[in-house]
């Protein structure tokens, strides 16, 4: 039995009715409407308006207007590819970043999918991939972009190399700087995905391995320009706490070796003592702010790479 959908004249609501109906009540006014006399509204006709609204409102990015007529779209064709690719598309690009929404929208991608032809799949899989890889993502969207990579294939080395830079530029930038806790779950990540490219694209790996390694030394570099800054803050912190007991202690032992050294001897060998003494004093300074240092590091970097 064939379907069909009327206006109501009275309160405008939409009514399911059959063809041999001559009279329905409306399940909202109660009005009695007479099925011949209203409105029959074409279904694909109504679909194709809804849709052209919808995407028209997406592509000035007015989601607010756009989804409910999308919403319209599915109630009456539950299986529209163009809706479910719509609704994906607003979920993701109106989710603020909030991974909920994001994976909400893949979800509707996915439907939209499994719904079309081999063009329409091909062209929902590089709209996924090239948008979601040209927006500025963080570290806690890898795994959603992982989940990407796994639903439409797992053979796309955008979305690894995308994961890549991502995690890479955390770790590195926390190697060099330090105060991220997060370090090694960056590291994880890296290594992980870093297997899988392999798998991939053996050339792409080789490529991106030896760029990181040049990024490393170059953040150790970093890391050791900032240690050697806050060693000098110790060594002059110690120095400038110690110099005058050291004078004062140079003086007693002055003091007490010019009485049991001839006259003659005494100022080579004043000389060659306050030299041996300096460089000793140095030297302990030195051990301390080293000492120092290190700790410093471990708290900041949670790891001792260069003390």
């Amino acid at each position: 039995m064939k379907l069909e959908i009327i206006k109501c004249p009275s309160c405008g609501a939409s009514l399911t009715v059959t063809k041999d109906m001559d009279i329905v009540n409306c399940a909202y006014c109660d009005n009695a409407v007479r099925v011949r006399d209203s409105l029959v509204i074409k279904n694909d006709q109504n679909i194709e308006n809804y849709l052209d609204i919808a995407y028209n409102a997406i592509k000035v990015r007015n989601y607010d207007d756009a989804l409910p007529y999308i919403n319209k779209v599915l109630e009456i064709d539950i299986n529209n590819f163009k809706a479910w690719r719509g609704k994906a598309v607003i979920s993701i690009n109106d989710s603020g970043g909030n991974l909920t929404s994001m994976r909400e929208g893949l979800t509707y991608a996915l439907k939209a999918y499994g719904l079309g032809n081999e063009d329409e799949k091909k062209e929902i899989k590089e709209k996924m991939i090239s948008e979601i890889t040209n927006n500025k993502l963080l570290f806690m969207h890898t795994e959603y972009l992982l989940e990407i990579f796994n639903a439409f294939g797992a053979d796309d080395k955008r979305l690894l190399l995308y994961v890549i830079e991502i995690s890479e530029e955390c770790y590195f930038n926390a190697v060099a700087n330090g105060n991220d806790n997060s370090i090694f779950e960056y590291d994880e990540m890296n290594h992980d995905v870093l297997r899988t490219l392999e798998i991939i694209d053996k050339s792409e790996f080789e490529k991106v391995t030896e760029h990181q390694k040049t990024r490393y030394e170059s953040a150790l570099n970093s890391r050791l320009n900032i240690l050697n800054a806050v060693k000098s803050e110790y060594f002059d912190n110690f120095f400038s706490k110690s110099i005058l007991g050291s004078i004062i202690t140079i003086l007693l032992f002055s003091i007490i070796l010019a009485g049991s050294i001839s006259e003659k001897s005494m100022g080579v060998f004043l000389f060659i003592f306050l030299i041996a003494f300096f460089l000793v004093y140095i030297w302990i300074l030195d051990f301390l702010a080293k000492d120092k240092t290190k700790e410093y590091e471990k708290k900041r970097y949670l790891s001792n790479k260069i003390y």
